[in-house]
């Protein structure tokens, strides 16, 4: 899960759009972090992978 920090800057991204209203920066990141899930799931194990991810995707997948 070596790839986990990407999700983790992707998250914090977003947060950061979303406090300084920048609502479609907020929206693509969502989509970017949903995808980067599930290209990242099947290399490191799935759905162990997205629960390990699930508090910084929480609203996004």
């Amino acid at each position: 899960m070596k790839e986990v920090w990407m999700i983790d800057v992707l998250a914090d991204l977003r947060k950061y759009a979303l406090n300084n209203e920048m609502s479609a920066l907020a929206d693509q990141l969502n989509a970017t972090i949903h995808v980067a899930t599930n290209e990242m799931a099947p290399q490191a194990g799935g759905k162990a992978f997205v629960g390990h991810c699930a508090d910084k995707v929480r609203g996004v997948l």
